[in-house]
């Protein structure tokens, strides 16, 4: 399923607005509707905070954060080599900012930091280091109605779900808003405004592939939006070695 549906354990602090797993603002993404929002709370936490306790929320700085693998650059150029642009409305990923997604976090208190990094680095701890290559790609939802152009990738091992379980769990200990749902491994290329029928990219993107190369770490990545809608501006603020 994707978009993946948010799981939120704070107060919700713009209820009009939700994020998708690729850092997108969409009030109208079906599996985001406000149905499908919960809090968790128990007896010594109200469901509707206090007003001014509302207000020292909105106040507290927060982080947009994600947890990645990122692609080696012989890796990067060998799939920009292979992909088929045109002339259609379609943001293509810059290069240099693709990566392989293991968990979302787009507010992060700058209270919770330390203790995340802690976590993500006791998970990335307990997984060998891995192989892991583009095989083949396609559209979400599907290639009728793409939103996004993406990479998959083939991981023998299946240690990229591993460390996704990890990363959530990290998260909902420390009660931070991720990107939940069943997690599908991929590296974003493209993203299209509305969905619109791109079958005949399909061959392009089903014949995708690179080399394998040896993942040895993980990284959390802030991201930084100038506004809704632009290219975010990513950079590595920590990284997080594989078991020795």
């Amino acid at each position: 399923v994707f978009p993946a549906p948010l799981r939120p354990t704070r107060p919700i602090r713009s209820p009009g607005i939700t994020w998708n797993e690729m850092g997108e603002s969409n009030s109208r993404a079906p599996a985001l509707t406000s149905s499908s929002l919960t809090c968790s709370t128990s007896s010594s936490v109200p469901s509707a905070p206090p007003r001014r306790l509302t207000h020292i929320l909105d106040a507290m700085p927060t982080r947009r954060l994600f947890t990645a693998v990122m692609p080696p650059r012989e890796v990067i150029e060998e799939l920009a080599a292979q992909i088929v642009r045109d002339d259609r409305p379609t943001r293509w990923t810059p290069a240099d900012q693709w990566h392989v997604t293991l968990l979302f976090t787009p507010l992060v208190d700058v209270a919770d930091h330390d203790r995340l990094v802690l976590g993500l680095s006791e998970v990335a701890a307990g997984i060998a280091p891995f192989r892991l290559g583009v095989r083949g790609g396609g559209a979400f939802p599907d290639m009728r109605r793409a939103k996004h152009f993406v990479a998959l990738l083939d991981d023998p091992s299946a240690s990229l779900p591993q460390l996704n379980a990890g990363a959530r769990a990290t998260a909902d200990a420390l009660r931070i808003t991720h990107g939940g749902g069943r997690y599908q491994p991929h590296l974003t290329l493209a993203r299209i405004n509305k969905p619109v029928d791109r079958s005949d990219d399909a061959g392009w993107l089903e014949s995708l592939t690179t080399r394998t190369w040896t993942v040895d770490e993980v990284a959390l990545v802030e991201s930084n939006l100038d506004e809704p809608g632009s290219t975010a501006r990513h950079r590595v603020v920590e990284r997080f070695p594989l078991r020795r």
